[in-house]
């Protein structure tokens, strides 16, 4: 009877059982390791990339917004000055003013020196 016991192949495990105490995903991870400690990396990865971009993109937003603004600066000042360099806007100011400044008569002449 001691032969008949021993020749008694092993129950093989119950899947339902293995599933729910965890036993078959205990089994998977350890054959798998480096695999998934590979994805779990490429997921860290991914974050950080992800985190980076959207930082990026931020700041590109806020110089596109920083260079309208002094694009709009740039323009206005261009105007201001044009029309503050006529001639006849430096004649009214200096009236104005009360400057005791007379516009020439002539216009002004070369002196060549030999």
């Amino acid at each position: 009877m001691v032969a008949e016991v021993e020749n008694i192949p092993p129950r093989k495990s119950n899947v339902i059982r293995d599933l729910v105490s965890g036993k078959a995903l205990s089994k998977l991870m350890a054959k798998h390791r480096g695999y998934l400690l590979f994805l779990f990396g490429l997921a860290v990865a991914y974050m950080a990339l992800q985190y980076y971009m959207e930082k990026t993109v931020h700041e590109v937003r806020q110089l596109e917004q920083e260079v309208t603004s002094l694009r709009i600066e740039y323009t206005i000042r261009s105007s201001e000055f044009m029309t503050s360099i006529r001639r006849s806007k430096i004649t009214r100011d200096v009236k104005q003013r009360k400057m005791e400044k007379e516009e020439p008569q002539y216009p002004p002449k070369r002196i060549k020196m030999d």
